[in-house]
This record gives C-alpha cells, sequence and structure tokens, in this order.
C-alpha cells in the first residue's frame, strides 16, 4: 500500500486507527455498499425530482434548485454515516488506544485536526443557512447579511469545541506492557 492509500484511510477512520489488511477489507466492503446506496438513492432521486418538475407549477426554480441541493446534502451524510461510520464502529476499526508517550502529540493532533476543519465548517454552514433563508432578499443579498456571517461564526466555534471535546473525551490511554 502507498502512502497516499495510508494517508486516505488515516484521514477517513482517524488519525490513531490501526492501517492494516482487516481494516483495508472491512472498509473496501463498506465503500462499495455505500457506492450503490448513493448510485441508487441518484436514480431514485432523479426520477422523482423529474417527475415533479414535470407535474408541478414551480414559480420559483431557484428555491427548488436549493431544496434539492439540501436534500442531496443530508442524505449524502446519511449514506456516509449510515454505510461506512457506523458498520465500522460496530467492528471497532477506529480504535483509539494510545501509549501514554503519545498522548500529547495525539490531543494535539486532534486539536490541529478542528482547527484545520473550522474554515470548512463556517462556509458550509454559512452557505446552507443562506440557502435555506426563504425571505424576499436575493441570495447575494443574504450572503453578505452580518447576521448570518456571526450566526456561522458562533455555530463554527461552538461545534469545534464540541467535537475537539468529545473526540479527545473517545481517546483511552492503555499502559505500556513491562
Amino acid at each position: 500500500m502507498n502512502k497516499f492509500d495510508r494517508f486516505v484511510i488515516k484521514w477517513f477512520l482517524d488519525s490513531t486507527a490501526v492501517v492494516n489488511e482487516r481494516t483495508k477489507g472491512e472498509l473496501g466492503m463498506a465503500a462499495i455498499r455505500a457506492a450503490f446506496a448513493f448510485f441508487v438513492f441518484e436514480m431514485l432521486f432523479a426520477l422523482g425530482s423529474t417527475i415533479y418538475l414535470i407535474n408541478a407549477d414551480v414559480k420559483n426554480y431557484e428555491n427548488t434548485l436549493y431544496v434539492t441541493m439540501l436534500i442531496q446534502i443530508i442524505m449524502t451524510f446519511a449514506i456516509l454515516i449510515g454505510f461506512i461510520s457506523i458498520p465500522l464502529a460496530k467492528k471497532k476499526l477506529g480504535n483509539k488506544e494510545i501509549s501514554p508517550g503519545k498522548k500529547k502529540k495525539t490531543m494535539k493532533t486532534i486539536k490541529n485536526y478542528w482547527i484545520k476543519m473550522a474554515p470548512m465548517e463556517f462556509l458550509i454552514y454559512w452557505l446552507v443557512s443562506v440557502a435555506l433563508n426563504a425571505n424576499r432578499n436575493s441570495f447575494f443579498n443574504n450572503l453578505f447579511d452580518p447576521r448570518r456571517i456571526t450566526d456561522a461564526l458562533i455555530f463554527t466555534v461552538i461545534f469545534s469545541i464540541f467535537m475537539y471535546l468529545k473526540e479527545r473525551r473517545s481517546i483511552n490511554v492503555v499502559k505500556d506492557d513491562k
């Protein structure tokens, strides 16, 4: 396995996960199931959207676009969680047991990860909250509304801190055998 594959697996599972043949096999099976679920969802969603748009008297296609995008985002997360994260967690592949010597480095890695994720969280929350705002202003007026930006910033700070504390709590420090 090359470095890039190992990097992707460690990024997806966690930086403290053990990457061996069992992990690669289970992750591969979960990825195949998730890809099939994505395919089925997209086919059914495209069919349903087409039937709706043909038969409905749609006046505002911009709002319809935003709703369909939101449905796809939500279902993408649902499929990832339901077909990859939960099955891998049940099989205990995200083992987070570390030695006492690696505790400080692991905590720093987790902190840096959530600091790096903060801009993406901010951007996603900001864009989704603007897209869901159904008042009469245009998309760009809502996009640069200070209230929307403030809301996204507050969400990002609270969510990042919560996730950092949650991951930090899930790490078990095991004593070295001597």
